[in-house]
């Protein structure tokens, strides 16, 4: 009887050890799976990390050179507006010369009668004084 209880017992073992490794390379065969999945996860991320740093490379470098073609036509626009602007002042002060010369030549002679209509009682009393003062001088001489 206890032949057959130790032989019970052994088969029990073995079949337990059995068992248990049956287990246990299962468990390694799904950790050796689950690892092997990570790590070609771990490889695709890499590879995406890789070119979205090549995309943020790309980018910085095109916005750099947007930013430098905006500064050099914004430095361009501002030059050409104050040659622009100069030029317009040029062509107002021009035109403003030319309406003073039209208005001066439209004005003068009016200007001249009515110059000389203001001015005209002064001298026809600085002409009679004077005309009186010669009368008087040649008498008394």
């Amino acid at each position: 009887f206890r032949v057959k209880n130790e032989s019970d017992h052994v088969q029990k073992i073995k079949n337990l050890n059995k068992d248990w490794t049956k287990k246990i390379d299962d468990i390694k065969t799904k950790h050796n799976k689950i690892v092997s999945e990570q790590d070609r996860l771990h490889k695709d991320l890499q590879k995406e990390c890789d070119l979205l740093q090549k995309k943020k490379d790309s980018l910085t470098s095109e916005i750099e050179r947007i930013r430098n073609s905006e500064k050099t036509c914004c430095d361009r626009l501002k030059r050409d507006s104050q040659n622009d602007m100069e030029d317009a002042k040029k062509r107002w002060q021009q035109a403003e010369k030319e309406e003073f010369k039209r208005r001066e030549q439209r004005l003068a002679p009016k200007l001249k009668r009515d110059a000389a209509k203001a001015v005209e009682p002064k001298i026809r009393q600085l002409r009679s004084n004077h005309e009186e003062e010669i009368e008087r001088l040649r008498r008394e001489a």
